[in-house]
């Protein structure tokens, strides 16, 4: 059975589930993607191909192969964003990544890509990470160049070889077994934003709410629970969580709503009018789209804010702006100093957000 690298990367996340795509395809649960996934996997292969036209026009673009695939003798298989071909026989291999530096995924998957080449005979030189420069700022004409930096990880990649080819060995061994124990996963001591696809089928009796609904469940205290096979919220005492995750356990339990009036009026004691509901919207994206920006820079292009005048009025004035090309948000800016005051209370939900839009601003 073939295992390619998305396929091993979703072996570490969660076995079972490599297993279940393998093995019993037709009742795998696939997640439908999101427009943003797909916008993001449209920028992965947009900065890929501006690599690959930049390294054409270079005086040894002859040595580049592009896409290049590669099996080993046995199940292994993988597809090398860019080879470059030695003069002694031996290839670097470059792995290009939308990212701004260089993360342990990615050498895991530079790691993976090496021990397919040299499984299948051919000897690898040097590895290379290439991805964005956090510090390019684009003028009118975009620089790949300059946009882009070449990382050699050979050295990291080389020490990972034992332990990922092990890793490599368990995940065939596993996807050679007929059968499997099909209940529970290994997500289960994780929490739910890193669940596999297939954490409903290993294990379908959880209930709903569940020890996964507590906000910045600490690893440890997760693991416990689990341990202890405690997973409905009505099996957890109050003193065993956090003041953050103690309300929506509350909630949980009564089920209804918790309000805590005395913060509210604690918060609004503090506030000045008039009082200004403040959102934004921003577009970012790995290549840069406008001059003066930076790789994944959070550009604001529509904003949305609520006026309340005073304490006792009813009435909400409401201002918007929405950008119609992409633009630095000179014109917003505008708009804003003209609806914003000098004195009052700016209100957002996510005040670390905003604030930080505003002195990038």
């Amino acid at each position: 059975m073939q295992l390619t690298k998305t396929n091993f990367l979703q072996f570490q996340k969660c076995p079972k589930s490599l297993w279940l795509l393998k093995n019993k395809p037709k009742i795998y649960p696939r997640k439908v993607g999101s427009n943003y996934e797909d916008k993001l996997a449209a920028e992965g292969y947009e900065v890929q191909r501006l690599v690959q036209d930049f390294l054409q026009k270079h005086e040894s673009s002859n040595k580049y192969l592009f896409e290049k695939s590669y099996k080993s003798e046995g199940e292994l298989y993988a597809c090398a964003d860019i080879i470059r071909k030695n003069e002694d026989g031996t290839v670097n291999i470059y792995e290009v990544k939308s990212s701004g530096s260089v993360g342990p995924e990615h050498l895991t998957d530079a790691t993976f890509q090496t021990i397919v080449v040299e499984k299948s005979g051919i000897s690898v030189k040097s590895v290379y990470i290439i991805h964005l420069n956090k510090e390019y700022i684009r003028q009118d004409e975009l620089n790949v160049e300059e946009m882009m930096s070449f990382s050699l990880v050979t050295e990291q990649v080389q020490g990972m070889i034992e332990i990922v080819n092990a890793e490599i060995n368990l995940a065939l061994e596993l996807l050679r077994q007929a059968g499997i124990n099909e209940t529970g996963c290994s997500c289960l001591k994780l929490t739910k934003s890193h669940h596999c696809e297939t954490f409903n089928y290993f294990n379908p009796s959880l209930p709903t709410p569940s020890i996964y609904n507590l906000p910045r469940i600490h690893k440890k205290k997760l693991n416990m629970f689990v341990n202890e096979g405690r997973f409905a919220l009505e099996e957890i005492d109050e003193s065993e969580v956090t003041g953050n995750q103690i309300s929506v356990l509350a909630a949980a339990k009564t089920n209804s709503p918790v309000l805590n009036n005395r913060v509210i009026e604690k918060f609004y004691d503090k506030v000045t009018y008039p009082l200004y509901f403040l959102d934004y919207e921003t577009y970012s994206s790995a290549i840069p789209v406008v001059k003066g920006v930076k790789p994944h820079a959070h550009i604001p292009f529509q904003f949305s804010i609520h006026v309340k005048m005073t304490k006792e009025g009813s009435n909400l004035e409401h201002h918007e702006y929405l950008a119609d090309k992409a633009e630095l948000p000179l014109k917003m800016i505008e708009l804003l100093e003209k609806v914003i005051g000098a004195t009052g209370s700016i209100v957002s939900w996510h005040k670390s957000f905003e604030n930080t839009r505003n002195k990038e601003m």
